[in-house]
């Protein structure tokens, strides 16, 4: 079994989780521009908040089309008056990414494991070893197609389902997640989503440290000396890490070996424990809870 296959075999089915998307009852009054391409059959309920800054309100909210369904995504509101560049007015304001366009952001059902370490979530030293094998090799398949992510570790997301209308890999010309859950899918998605990877942001080295940084928030290291040095945010004490992987005579799990960026030691085989499965639902429930687009529920393991 592949460390993808373990790791995705304890998620909540895909259709699960789209069935406990939320509602909200405050439908949008929108003015569109008249250049906005877009279904005119489409309708925006919004939600609560989820970012601001001095340029823009995010707000969570639902899209829903008569001959689709419903499909949750990130709406942005420019502070200010309008512009003859946005996409609509509302009663909140300026609408810069609501049309039916590439421009319009999906939600991206999961949790970044940032949050998810802040919740309180802590995993084995061994099933940590898994979640990282799964990750590092879908991170190197998203450097082989020229994208990075950058230093941001919460743009490392556990991913629940499908990005609405995403391309599948495995049937070509087919749309993943484009109607009702239905179980139409049949492709399971990636473990990891790296939101905003871009062209030329940081090179694998970084990446990989970026991602191996993140899953140590989630573990201890058995060995207490370790363990103090992993997650340390002097960077002295990532050297002083270094510095003792090196040193070692024996093969390193590649988490530890990512999180000092050294790639040329030998690498240790993934362990094993009756507790990982167990600890993947564990996991994949915490991301369920943390999603503030879903409602809490119990699914059929």
């Amino acid at each position: 079994m592949t460390p993808f296959e373990r790791v995705v075999a304890r998620r909540p089915f895909s259709d699960d989780v789209r069935d406990g998307l939320r509602s909200f009852d405050h439908w949008l009054d929108i003015t569109w521009a008249d250049t906005t391409a877009r279904h005119d059959d489409g309708h925006i309920a919004v939600g609560p908040e989820l970012t601001r800054d001095d340029e823009r309100i995010r707000y969570l909210a639902i899209v829903s089309f008569r001959y689709t369904n419903s499909f949750p995504i990130v709406l942005d509101i420019r502070r200010g008056p309008p512009r003859d560049t946005d996409d609509g007015t509302c009663e909140l304001g300026p609408i810069i990414n609501g049309s039916w366009s590439e421009q319009l952001e999906w939600y991206l059902h999961g949790a970044d494991l940032v949050a998810l370490r802040d919740s309180g979530f802590r995993m084995s030293w061994e099933a940590a070893q898994w979640l990282h094998a799964a990750g590092r090799t879908e991170l190197d398949t998203l450097h082989a197609s020229g994208l990075s992510i950058g230093p941001h570790s919460r743009r490392i997301r556990l991913r629940l389902c499908h990005t609405p209308f995403s391309k599948s890999r495995e049937n070509p010309g087919q749309l993943l997640n484009s109607g009702p859950p239905d179980g139409e899918d049949g492709e399971e998605p990636d473990v990891f989503a790296f939101v905003g990877a871009r062209p030329g942001a940081s090179s694998l080295v970084q990446d990989r440290a970026q991602l191996a940084a993140a899953i140590a928030g989630l573990t201890r290291h058995p060995d207490p000396q370790l363990d103090s040095l992993l997650n340390d945010p002097d960077p002295a004490g990532l050297q002083v890490l270094r510095d003792l992987v090196l040193q070692r005579d024996r093969p390193t799990e590649a988490l530890l070996l990512d999180r000092v960026g050294v790639g040329t030691l030998a690498e240790a085989p993934l362990g094993d424990n009756d507790s990982i499965d167990d600890e993947l639902v564990v996991m994949w429930k915490a991301a369920v809870e943390l999603d503030p687009m879903l409602v809490t529920r119990e699914w059929e393991e």
